[in-house]
């Protein structure tokens, strides 16, 4: 129960915020979240994974929770998608090839670094003028988290490869699109998450319907229709993932033109996506009698 009301508490501490700012602003991540005991929450980086404790004590309950920070930075086109100092410093193996290969033909580029080259990635972005999102939010686990990306369109047009390599093409209308996420501990991985993402257009269908006396009424309905990727990559700790758009983007119906690529009447302009995922311990100690 203490367990819970910590949970609770560290949400209501973190929740799930949204902030906009200019792109110099865009600075280091926060400091850990701690919380008294007898539950407190531990940075994983910065402690032990086993610590010591009285023999004659019942050993504590351990629970790992994430701190899932994105950052939504929009610059100039091409600035980080095109700027290959930027993405040496990046790993772009983290998924396998075959998912690179279908997100970069998609308009998608993707990579992971450690913590170690924030600053290095940080001062890319700061050379570029712009604005940055953030967005908060902290859990064991999260399903279906919506990052908004456009909204109120009036229609698009997209075609997309599936993982069967096949193209296909859809006409949306009255429709948002945005980023589907969710994330969850690793499996066998101490205190790396899995993060998965999915671009999905959020449409909306209005049905006019007629009672018996004549009377009509209208209803809106909205339909997700969501992409499936494979994006899914394993964070290590203290290491963070970049998604921007590839050379592929430019092709005005492809996923990453319609979600990361807006044009603006004096610049066209990229939006790159900086997702952190730090964990973090929570312990509960057990009450003496």
């Amino acid at each position: 129960m203490r367990l819970a009301i910590a949970i609770f508490a560290v949400m209501l501490i973190a929740g799930c915020a949204k902030e906009e700012k200019s792109s110099a602003a865009f600075q280091d991540a926060p400091p850990p979240i701690e919380i008294t005991a007898p539950e407190r929450v531990v940075n994983l980086a910065q402690s032990p994974e086993v610590r010591n404790h009285n023999p004659k004590d019942a050993p504590p309950s351990v629970m790992i929770v994430f701190r899932l920070e994105c950052y939504q930075i929009s610059v100039p086109f091409g600035a980080i998608s095109r700027n290959e100092d930027f993405w040496k410093r990046l790993n772009e193996q983290c998924v396998r090839q075959d998912t690179y290969d279908l997100l970069f033909k998609n308009g998608f580029r993707v990579g992971t670094a450690p913590f170690s080259e924030w600053d290095s990635v940080k001062a890319f972005i700061q050379q570029n003028p712009g604005t940055v999102q953030t967005m908060a939010t902290i859990g064991a686990e999260m399903k279906n988290l919506q990052l908004e990306m456009k909204k109120n369109l009036l229609f698009e047009n997209i075609f997309a490869f599936d993982q069967a390599n096949e193209l296909t093409g859809r006409t949306f209308e009255r429709c948002d699109n945005l980023f589907s996420i969710s994330y969850q501990k690793a499996p066998r991985k101490y205190g790396e998450v899995r993060l998965s993402i999915s671009p999905t257009v959020r449409g909306s269908v209005k049905r006019i319907f007629a009672t018996a006396l004549n009377n009509e009424f209208e209803i809106e309905e909205h339909k997700p229709t969501s992409y499936y990727l494979g994006l899914t990559v394993d964070i290590p700790v203290d290491s963070f993932v970049v998604l921007s758009p590839s050379t592929e983007a430019t092709k005005v119906t492809s996923l990453g033109n319609t979600f990361l690529i807006t044009d603006n009447p004096a610049e066209q302009m990229e939006t790159v996506l900086v997702v952190l995922a730090r964990p973090f311990r929570m312990e509960q100690t057990p009450m003496r009698k």
